[in-house]
């Protein structure tokens, strides 16, 4: 038994890289734009991702009406919105600071596309064929022992990751487990990836393997 949750804190690290284009965003993601029209000085967000974020502005303003406390608004994909609008003192200078902070709020289509775009990206890792199941191998495992046993047996064409000799292996499939099951605490070997799907923790091995194996590959 694999425990899933403790050992993604430290896969989530080594995929810091690869998650930051997707999630974390970067300072380009989001700007303020700032116009005078008439008697107001109108704030708006743009935001340049393919995500939507939650965005807070922050202001510092002498000689302007209008502010009380941060703004803030859900500001959709690729796309901007107006934040707010102030007002000038008469004949009063007017000076303005602003600062924002964002998180990203994706809606359900827009997680689904990013965990496909971040799917490709970690097949990548294990060179993929279409229609070729891989089986994720543990070393001392029994289990993982009878499933390569039962695909030599049958002559079936399968990818062999040992995720003990290469941990690498372990760590994208740690990806690939939270993407598709985000709950998951703990999973068994083997684990199979067979047209884009894991299959793992299955409670009887032997009947998964007679399906498999009788499949002409």
């Amino acid at each position: 038994m694999t425990y899933l949750k403790s050992a993604m804190r430290y896969v989530v690290c080594q995929f810091m890289l690869l998650y930051c284009s997707f999630v974390c965003g970067q300072n380009a993601d989001v700007d303020v734009s700032i116009h005078q029209i008439d008697e107001t000085l109108a704030f708006y967000i743009i935001n340049h991702s393919d995500l939507r974020q939650e965005v807070t502005l922050t202001i510092s303003a002498q000689g302007l009406l209008g502010y009380k406390q941060p703004v803030t608004k859900l500001v959709p994909a690729n796309d901007s919105i107006h934040m707010i609008a102030l007002s000038f003192v008469k004949e009063k200078p007017w000076s303005y600071e602003t600062s924002f902070s964002y998180r990203s709020v994706p809606t359900k289509e827009e997680i689904v596309r990013q965990n496909e775009t971040i799917k490709k990206e970690l097949f990548k890792h294990l060179e993929v064929r279409t229609g070729q199941p891989i089986l994720f191998y543990k070393e001392g495992c029994t289990r993982s022992m009878y499933a390569k046993e039962a695909l030599d047996r049958k002559n079936i064409r399968y990818k062999f990751l040992n995720v003990t000799k290469i941990p690498h292996y372990e760590k994208v499939l740690f990806e690939l487990l939270r993407i598709q099951n985000p709950d998951a605490e703990t999973f068994l070997y083997p684990v199979f990836l067979i047209d884009g799907k894991l299959n793992y923790s299955m409670d009887n091995l032997k009947w998964f393997m007679r399906g498999l194996t009788s499949k002409k590959r």
